[in-house]
């Protein structure tokens, strides 16, 4: 104000409100900026209007692709929405993911994006801001999730297309209310409506990768988790359906290991579409996820949600689906 002679309302309209500032004097307080290298406070501002345009979200872990993938989406959501992120990892530890929303809530966060399973969304409501949660239970929040449901059943229809004698599907020990849990409903559902012979396997999976490559091995030789030949008669074809591509890329390597045969003996679908899936030197069928679609709908609700809560109109639950899609590669039949 002093260096241009404008008076600090004028100054303030400049950043606030710039089209109330004629064309001419908006260059010369650009002009001026410029000079005087001035650098915007975004902490002064936060302080002001109390809006700090972060937005928190708190994974499980990064073993998984899956999950950077959603990250770097949401972060390039940014040119247009304007928001930044704080990132915590919940791993397997709800006391440490409530001090997480601590902290974040310490940091004036306007939203919460939840991919961690450790709370109840019953307990995520009541943490007094917008919470939008993505593939994990969501009753009482806000939610963008795959149709996990046909996800499954294209998994079993292919493998039902490829003459598969046996169909397997691995999937981790998730609740009932869970969006994952929906992929063993739909491959149950296409199975049982073509009176097709089928297995489930529901597992503990730990997320470190080294120890989790060492659980599937262990499924690998054990002749009660039913995925070695040897426990159904030759040539019976087993076509396996993964959870996740991180479990399936893993499992295939175990195969290859031991010399079986992809796909006349063994038929694998993931899901996901994470990198690994086609980066893989065997790369593999899955069963994909709309990583980008997630993460953009999952911004345009927690943008709207805040902007109702600024105006206090009361918040409605919403709840958007995204359709996947069968991705054939290597470890399939039919190849795309």
């Amino acid at each position: 104000a002093a260096y241009t002679h404008f008076s600090k309302t004028t100054i303030s309209r400049y950043f606030n409100n710039p089209q109330s500032v004629t064309p001419q004097n908006r260059k010369i307080i650009s002009d001026a900026l410029e000079a005087l290298n001035y650098k915007n406070n975004k902490v002064a501002k936060i302080l002001a209007n109390g809006k700090s345009e972060f937005i928190g979200i708190i994974i499980p872990h990064f073993e998984h692709q899956f999950y950077s993938s959603i990250v770097q989406h949401l972060i390039d959501t940014y040119t247009t929405y304007g928001y930044k992120f704080i990132i915590f990892l919940g791993k397997e530890d709800p006391d440490k993911e409530r001090k997480y929303i601590r902290e974040l809530l310490s940091y004036k966060i306007e939203g919460l994006i939840e991919l961690s399973h450790n709370l109840p969304s019953e307990e995520l409501k009541k943490i007094g801001i917008p919470v939008v949660s993505i593939e994990r239970e969501d009753q009482y929040i806000s939610s963008v999730n795959t149709n996990n449901f046909y996800g499954g059943r294209l998994a079993a229809e292919q493998f039902i297309r490829d003459n598969c004698d046996v169909l397997i599907h691995v999937n981790t020990k998730d609740h009932e209310m869970s969006p994952g849990y929906q992929r063993i409903r739909g491959f149950i559902d296409l199975c049982e409506s073509h009176h097709s012979n089928y297995k489930i396997y529901q597992e503990d999976f730990p997320q470190s990768y080294d120890k989790l490559y060492q659980k599937i091995s262990m499924g690998f030789a054990k002749r009660d988790w039913a995925l070695n030949c040897r426990i159904f008669s030759h040539p019976q074809k087993k076509g396996i359906f993964w959870s996740s591509d991180t479990y399936a890329s893993i499992f295939i390597n175990i195969l290859l290991k031991h010399g079986k045969s992809i796909p006349d003996e063994y038929e694998i679908i993931g899901f996901d579409n994470a990198p690994v899936s086609r980066e893989s030197y065997l790369p593999f069928s899955t069963v994909s996820q709309d990583a980008k679609a997630l993460a953009e709908n999952c911004i345009r609700i927690i943008q709207h949600q805040i902007n109702t809560s600024q105006s206090n109109t009361r918040q409605q639950i919403e709840h958007i689906v995204i359709e996947p899609s069968l991705i054939l590669r290597s470890t399939t039949g039919q190849k795309a």
